[in-house]
């Protein structure tokens, strides 16, 4: 249930993830980080 908390902490771009997968916010994490 915190993939909501992780889309707001990324922004608005990144909300795909609060209806994504575990796996997707993962790779949208590394992207982040990269």
């Amino acid at each position: 249930r915190r993939h909501r908390l992780y889309a707001l902490k990324l922004g608005p771009d990144e909300k795909r993830i609060d209806i994504g997968t575990p796996e997707t916010y993962l790779k949208a994490l590394k992207e982040v980080w990269e």
